[in-house]
């Protein structure tokens, strides 16, 4: 195993290979296994039979995150793509809809200098080169940045 992200409810796992294992709490498809069922909370749902996250076509995972119902992984393309709970935008899609298979999703460009990824409580935020710090932000009480759009990218 490369890494592990905890998230509120759920835990996910980077492994050697490079693809991603989920468990625990899957309301909002946070697992990225295709639906909304809670995993390891029955016999038989660990270990060899937990399902991988189904990736874009052709990439694999070199980093990921885990917040509030959300799951992340920054691609060996460096693009970032994030499924789970998007109440608000979170997922960077330009929508507010729900997402639990990331296989299909348009993925999030963050050139070549892309570090590391963290996701929190509606939010998500990538660095570049460490200086330079991208995200998808909740136009709520507090405003920081640059927006794009209501439910874009500042930076």
């Amino acid at each position: 195993m490369d890494a592990l992200a905890l998230g509120a409810d759920h835990t996910c796992a980077l492994l050697d290979d490079a693809s991603i294992v989920c468990w625990g709490d899957n309301t909002y498809g946070q697992l990225g296994i295709g639906n909304t069922n809670t995993i390891g909370d029955g016999a038989g749902e660990m270990g060899a039979s937990l399902s991988t996250v189904s990736l874009p076509t052709g990439r694999t995972a070199t980093q990921i995150t885990a917040g509030q119902d959300i799951t992340c992984a920054i691609l060996d393309n460096n693009d970032l793509i994030c499924w789970g709970n998007n109440d608000y935008g979170q997922l960077g899609q330009g929508n507010t809809v729900d997402v639990n298979d990331p296989s299909g999703l348009s993925a999030i460009s963050l050139g070549s200098n892309a570090q590391s990824v963290d996701a929190g409580v509606d939010s998500v935020c990538a660095c570049q080169q460490c200086s330079q710090v991208l995200g998808p932000q909740y136009r709520g009480p507090t405003r920081i940045g640059r927006y794009q759009s209501p439910w874009g990218w500042n930076q």
